[in-house]
């Protein structure tokens, strides 16, 4: 082993970036994120999700993610099945 080569590298620094946007589905519980589009809902699927405050820009935190995955917003508790959870896009926050 060359000494001299390792006493020349300076320190790297890694950063790990979480994706951009993901499924509702793929975050931990514990995890807080911004609604940021729907993929393909059906329509009334998609009024009643945002009935209950599942709205772009809304902020949400996953509670649980088995069996169901169950999220808070704001006040609300709701459960989605797992096809709803992976139409749901959200934005990580934390």
């Amino acid at each position: 082993m060359n000494r001299a080569l390792l006493q020349s590298h300076k320190p790297v620094q890694v950063t790990v970036s979480m994706p951009k946007h993901l499924p509702l589905i793929d975050l931990k519980p514990g995890q807080t994120a911004r609604v940021t589009a729907f993929g393909e809902i059906p329509a009334s699927q998609l009024a009643a999700l945002q009935a209950y405050g599942v709205l772009p820009g809304r902020s949400l935190v996953v509670l649980q993610q088995n069996p169901l995955t169950i999220v808070r917003v704001e006040w609300t508790e709701l459960a989605f099945e797992a096809g709803v959870a992976r139409q749901v896009i959200v934005e990580p926050i934390r």
